[in-house]
């Protein structure tokens, strides 16, 4: 239920129009070919939220843990290291952990949404011929750079803005009345929003650079280095062309889909860490 508003993201994004005229231009289809394409990609989307979301529950259970450790073994507690600081390297860890296993299947994503490759296209058929064309290291080059230089201002902000209004005195004292669940919801929302907010800019750059065809005239070999400076140039380009709100096309529809998820996701990360607790043996 969540993937329409993303797919209509990667739309309003990849052609720089706004999220009525994305969603007209998928109407017109009609309806049947219209959810069809609303949906484009969904299988690789689910591969890699399952990907994401063992990475990003290993890396902030270790981070929890890891506070809880430097909080108890320091003499003052101002000599451990913050909240947000740890939370801002526990994000890093994450996005460039998940770029290394995801990144190809979210290049792969974005294109089948965007109608870059031919409608209907198996998206492991069309991962399989990519691989094929220009090899694994290739596309990793193509697909990594873009991928972890957008999840990275989303994940420090998920995490950074999560973390530390959980720990936040002044923040808990407010929510005091509510129960538990209504706690986690409510700052999975804000930290959803910050999140999309924060990161929103490089997801259309990225969108950009992925969805685009490659330069034409001989075989176009692929770098690190190459796939930051295509996304350097990239943004220049859109800044160049709309300024900053040119950034922020598409912004809706991801506070639509990332919001909710949010909310989802730190209910169950919560709950999940809860419960573990409660039947952890004592020390």
């Amino acid at each position: 239920s969540l993937f329409p508003p993303d797919t209509l993201k990667v739309h309003c994004q990849a052609r720089s129009v706004s999220l009525q005229q994305a969603l007209a231009a998928v109407l017109r289809q009609g309806p049947v070919v219209a959810v069809r394409s609303l949906y484009a990609g969904v299988g690789t989307a689910a591969i890699g939220a399952a990907i994401v979301g063992a990475v990003h529950l290993s890396v902030f259970k270790y981070w929890k843990r890891l506070e809880e450790r430097l909080h108890a073994t320091s003499e003052r507690a101002s000599a451990a290291p913050s909240t947000g600081i740890l939370a801002v390297w526990g994000a890093i860890v994450s996005s460039i952990t998940v770029g290394a296993l995801e990144a190809p299947l979210d290049q792969v994503k974005l294109r089948i949404q965007a109608n870059v490759t031919v409608r209907g296209a198996s998206p492991l058929k069309m991962l399989l011929e990519t691989l094929s064309s220009v090899g694994a290291r290739q596309m990793f080059n193509s697909s990594f750079v873009p991928f972890v230089l957008k999840a990275i201002p989303h994940d420090v902000g998920e995490f950074v803005t999560f973390g530390v209004l959980s720990e936040d005195r002044a923040v808990q004292h407010h929510l005091g009345p509510l129960s538990e669940n209504a706690k986690d919801a409510l700052l999975g929302a804000v930290a959803g929003c910050a999140a999309a907010l924060l990161s929103n800019p490089f997801d259309v750059v990225c969108t950009k650079v992925q969805t685009s065809p490659p330069p034409s005239g001989g075989t176009h070999h692929v770098t690190m280095r190459s796939s930051l400076v295509a996304f350097r140039d990239t943004a220049r380009a859109e800044l160049a062309q709309g300024g900053i709100r040119r950034l922020y096309v598409g912004v809706v529809p991801r506070l639509m889909q990332m919001v909710p998820a949010s909310v989802i996701y730190w209910l169950v990360v919560e709950e999940v860490r809860r419960s573990i607790s409660s039947h952890a043996p004592k020390p």
